[in-house]
């Protein structure tokens, strides 16, 4: 629209424009965590003291999303790269198409690493699924992660 004012709207038209298709998310090759579309609770965090940027959680429930996820291949294990610097252990739940009603097809222990900027890999086995879902990584307690893949 065009015109003087929103109240004095002297010409109208539709304008299409042709934008690029978003093919399927690939999981397989390992995923910046910090690449999500949507989170809850969940921060950008420093993955070093010089470089990079991690997903840091601070309490439970908090969850990122990875949408239109293809899992069309099944996999069947979970890896990423982790940290934690308090003591005991904390959980990256991963859950399809919805953070606390979705089914749960996997659970990844994170041990303390002793250090926010100690990296560690956590694997997972994963139920089998299939089709193009919403993956959503559902974190318990504090804890970072660097990058993640589903094979």
């Amino acid at each position: 629209m065009a015109g003087g004012s929103s109240a004095d709207i002297a010409s109208e038209a539709t304008l299409r424009v042709d934008g690029e298709v978003i093919p399927p998310r690939n999981l397989a090759i390992p995923a910046p965590a910090e690449n999500f579309d949507n989170y809850q609770g969940a921060q950008l965090v420093d993955q070093s003291k010089t470089s990079g940027t991690a997903v840091g959680a601070t309490a439970a429930g908090q969850w990122i999303e990875f949408a239109g996820a293809d899992l069309r291949d099944g996999p069947s294990a979970f890896t990423a790269r982790v940290a934690k610097g308090t003591p005991g252990t904390a959980q990256i739940q991963i859950r399809l198409d919805n953070p606390v009603t979705g089914p749960l097809i996997g659970t990844a222990t994170v041990p303390s690493t002793g250090d926010v900027y100690a990296y560690t890999t956590t694997t997972a086995p994963l139920t089998r699924t299939h089709g193009i879902r919403g993956v959503y990584l559902v974190f318990t307690g504090d804890l970072r992660i660097a990058s993640f893949s589903m094979n």
